[in-house]
Formats: C-alpha cells, sequence, structure tokens
C-alpha cells in the first residue's frame, strides 16, 4: 500500500483499517483493500470534520463491543452524503442515506456500514453532550436520518458545506459562532423529523400532554410524583397518561427522570464552582440517592454533575 499524506489530508490506495480507525474510531473494514480513498481533515471549534471521497469497489465498515472502550466518551458522527449512498445498521434498523441525506450515527453502540462503489461524504464528529444536553423531547433512537433535501434540513446542511468551504478564512471567533448555529439547527432539524415519526396527537390529547408535562415540571422535588400523581391532578386514568406518553415514544417514568435530569443540569450550569451544592440540587429535584443521581446523569449526558459545574 502507499499512502501519501499532506497537512490536513490523507489519500490511501487500499484503505486500512488500522489508519481509518485513527481518522474515526476503531473499527475492522472488510473488502477494502482495492478502494482508494481521500479524506480532508478540519475542525469547526470543538467539531471534527472528516470530507472523505472513496472509490474502487463497495466495502464494509463494522464497529463491535470489542471496538467501543468507553460508550460515554464516544461520539456521535453526523454523515452527510453528497455522492453514492451508505447504508446504516444500527439499533436493529437498517437505512440507505442517498445524496441529500444525512445520518446521525451513535458510535458508542455496535454498527454496519455498507459503503457503496464510489461514496462522497462529510463526518461530523459531535462530542456526545452536543446532542444528549438538548435532547429535551425527543429519543435519539427516533432521531437518527434526516432529510437534507428541504425544509430547516437543507438550510442546516447547505450551512454545513459552506461553513467547511470557508474554514480556510475564518478566525476562531467566528467559528465559535458558526458551530453553535449548527448545532442548534441540526437538533431542531432532527427533533422535527423525529416527531414526525410518531403517531400524531389529537388536539385534545396534545392539551392533555402539555399540562401533564406542566404538572410533572411543577412537582420535580416530590418523591410520590408518577403516573398516578399525574393521572389525579388531570382527572383522568393512568393508563391514559401512559398511552400518551408511549406515543411520544417515553414512558412517563422515564419522562419523569429525563426532566429531573435535565433541570439539575441546568441548576449545576447556574452554579458553577460550588460543589458541595451537587447533592442538594440532586434533593431537591427528587433524587433520594446521591450515588443513584451521578450515575444516572452520566449514563445521560457522558458527564458526571461535577465536571458541569467546574466548566
Amino acid at each position: 500500500m502507499q499512502n501519501a499524506s499532506v497537512e490536513n489530508s490523507l489519500q490511501l490506495h487500499g484503505l486500512d483499517a488500522e489508519i481509518v480507525s485513527k481518522i474515526f474510531v476503531e473499527m475492522d473494514l472488510k473488502g477494502s483493500g482495492n478502494v482508494a480513498g481521500q479524506f480532508r481533515l478540519g475542525c469547526l471549534d470543538d467539531i471534527q470534520i472528516v470530507h472523505s471521497r472513496t472509490q474502487g469497489g463497495e466495502f464494509t465498515v463494522v464497529v463491535e463491543k470489542k471496538h467501543i472502550h468507553d460508550q460515554m466518551a464516544s461520539p456521535f458522527y453526523l454523515c452527510l452524503v453528497k455522492g453514492g449512498a451508505v447504508t446504516v445498521n444500527q439499533f436493529d434498523r437498517t437505512k440507505t442515506v442517498k445524496p441529500g441525506g444525512a445520518y446521525l450515527l451513535d458510535a458508542g453502540n455496535e454498527y454496519i456500514l455498507q459503503m457503496d462503489k464510489e461514496v462522497n461524504a462529510i463526518w461530523l464528529r459531535l462530542c456526545r453532550d452536543i446532542f444528549l444536553f438538548q435532547s429535551d423531547q425527543i429519543k435519539l433512537t427516533q432521531a437518527m436520518y434526516s432529510d437534507g433535501a428541504k425544509g430547516l434540513g437543507k438550510i442546516t446542511f447547505d450551512l454545513i458545506h459552506n461553513a467547511i468551504k470557508e474554514l480556510p478564512y475564518t478566525d476562531e471567533s467566528a467559528k465559535r459562532v458558526v458551530r453553535s448555529s449548527i448545532t442548534d439547527l441540526l437538533f431542531e432539524a432532527y427533533k422535527i423529523d423525529a416527531m414526525a415519526k410518531v403517531p400524531h396527537l389529537s388536539i385534545h390529547d396534545t392539551g392533555i400532554m402539555r399540562r401533564a408535562k406542566e404538572i410533572i415540571d411543577a412537582n420535580l422535588q416530590n418523591e410520590h410524583l408518577n403516573p398516578a400523581f399525574v393521572a389525579d391532578k388531570l382527572g383522568i386514568s393512568s393508563r391514559h397518561v401512559s398511552a400518551l406518553f408511549a406515543k411520544s415514544g417515553w414512558t412517563t417514568m422515564a419522562w419523569i427522570s429525563h426532566r429531573r435530569l435535565v433541570k439539575c443540569k441546568e441548576e449545576l450550569r447556574r452554579r458553577r464552582w460550588s460543589p458541595n451544592s451537587i447533592s442538594q440540587i440532586a434533593f431537591d429535584n427528587g433524587f433520594k440517592n446521591i450515588s443513584s443521581f451521578n450515575r444516572s446523569f452520566k449514563e445521560k449526558f457522558g458527564v458526571t454533575p461535577k465536571s458541569i459545574m467546574m466548566n
């Protein structure tokens, strides 16, 4: 294999798993020995960008448990396909992403990518907390694919393409502004697509859900907060409450836990450099055990409560 590299660019005549793993994450490659690849590397504040072009044959990318050493430190990859096709298999679902489409890939879980004979794609490496901090209304497993051919998705992906073109001429302050805009737009685009995939609620049920969430937010500190509590306040059955949340991809208790953790995160950010208040914040938001709180917080956001407060 002959390799030629220049600053921020790498060309491979035959893709090698060890080298490609250093660009992305640890992986195995199958059928890639005769595939040529060009990789251009850049960054937008803390978002790493890879523009890849591969040609010469189909090949497969495999990421298994043996490759994932720290799930909570593993990034997400946003794959924007410009040419060819990438077929993604993750979470027991298969999706072929064609030009104009984008897929949010969770590198902290196993997946398989089937790459077309020629693929032109942009990959954004997103820190896990970029999306987990914002995932207030959807589960990310509902929001993996987004259509970049129309609407907010197109606006977002056009912005990404233009930002990449202008990276060499953009100072660090401007990069931070663009990075913030892109991540906010990305989340909104994925939220819209995800919400479109769940069953629509009637106007009446939408009003009930809004009131249910208001009741939950007003009672996060109540250790007795549960579906029966919410149902009693609404004057409906617990089964009805559970059914409404299920249509949005949640259980009632999972939503309660989610809102408690989000509220704690907000409080931690407001009380920076006050590590002694972490336990009080957890208790004030309905957590009975600080160890359980720390574990749940790390599982959801990929970082510890203390790291949020101290950064």
